[in-house]
Protein backbone atom coordinates (compact mmCIF):
# COMPACT_ATOMS: atom_id res chain seq x y z
CA UNK A 1 0.00 0.00 0.00
CA UNK A 2 2.83 2.21 0.92
CA UNK A 3 4.64 1.83 -2.50
CA UNK A 4 1.38 2.26 -4.28
CA UNK A 5 1.09 5.38 -2.52
CA UNK A 6 4.49 6.48 -3.40
CA UNK A 7 3.81 5.55 -7.50
CA UNK A 8 0.80 7.50 -7.25
CA UNK A 9 2.22 11.09 -6.63
CA UNK A 10 4.57 9.96 -9.31
CA UNK A 11 2.37 9.24 -11.98
CA UNK A 12 0.32 11.94 -11.49
CA UNK A 13 3.25 14.01 -12.02
CA UNK A 14 4.17 12.71 -14.60
CA UNK A 15 1.01 12.98 -16.45
CA UNK A 16 0.24 16.61 -15.53
CA UNK A 17 4.16 17.52 -17.56
CA UNK A 18 3.20 15.66 -20.72
CA UNK A 19 2.28 17.66 -23.66
CA UNK A 20 -2.02 17.41 -23.99
CA UNK A 21 -3.57 17.08 -27.37
CA UNK A 22 -4.53 20.51 -28.95
CA UNK A 23 -7.70 19.41 -28.61
CA UNK A 24 -9.40 21.36 -26.28
CA UNK A 25 -11.81 18.71 -25.48
CA UNK A 26 -9.80 16.09 -24.97
CA UNK A 27 -7.79 18.25 -22.88
CA UNK A 28 -10.96 18.74 -21.02
CA UNK A 29 -11.61 14.63 -20.48
CA UNK A 30 -7.72 13.96 -19.29
CA UNK A 31 -7.77 16.33 -17.50
CA UNK A 32 -10.94 15.32 -15.45
CA UNK A 33 -10.58 11.97 -15.66
CA UNK A 34 -7.59 10.68 -15.36
CA UNK A 35 -6.27 13.37 -12.66
CA UNK A 36 -9.60 13.28 -10.59
CA UNK A 37 -9.94 9.37 -10.94
CA UNK A 38 -5.67 9.43 -9.91
CA UNK A 39 -6.25 11.97 -6.96
CA UNK A 40 -9.64 9.69 -5.27
CA UNK A 41 -6.78 6.71 -5.64
CA UNK A 42 -4.26 8.78 -3.26
CA UNK A 43 -6.77 9.97 -1.46
CA UNK A 44 -8.54 6.23 -0.62
CA UNK A 45 -4.91 4.97 0.00
CA UNK A 46 -3.75 7.74 2.44
CA UNK A 47 -7.41 6.54 4.33
CA UNK A 48 -6.74 2.78 4.06
CA UNK A 49 -2.98 3.28 5.72
CA UNK A 50 -4.12 5.40 8.47
CA UNK A 51 -6.77 2.60 9.25
CA UNK A 52 -3.68 -0.01 9.04
CA UNK A 53 -1.90 1.98 11.27
CA UNK A 54 -4.47 2.41 13.93
CA UNK A 55 -5.38 -1.27 14.11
Amino acid sequence: MEHCLVLCPARYKSFSEKPLPENFYQVAVWNRHYLEVLKLEIDWMQQCLVLEINR
